[in-house]
Parts: C-alpha cells; structure tokens; sequence
C-alpha cells in the first residue's frame, strides 16, 4: 500500500464539497512525514490552488 510521504504531490477526491464547486481530482502538497502517517493511518495535506 502506498504511504504518502513528506513533499509528495498527490491527487485526491475532496467530495463531498460544502460549495457547489466542480467535482474533481484536486493536487494536494503532503506535510506530514511517512512515519506518521504509516502508523496513525492519516496525512496531513494542503490543497494546491490557482
């Protein structure tokens, strides 16, 4: 299984949205270092934007 690690781009899904935004596969920047989320199951991720 793929463990996101810290500086990893990823694409996610972030529905449901509380706005009536497009719904789509957004970038994300990954913060949290692969320790952490290997062995608490989360990352902690900010979303990319334009």
């Amino acid at each position: 299984m793929y463990v996101p690690d810290k500086g990893d781009i990823v694409s996610l899904n972030f529905d449901p949205s509380a706005e009536k935004e497009i719904m789509k596969p957004r970038l994300a920047f990954v913060i949290s270092r692969k320790m952490f989320n290997k062995h608490t199951g989360f990352a902690v991720m900010a979303q990319i934007t334009s």
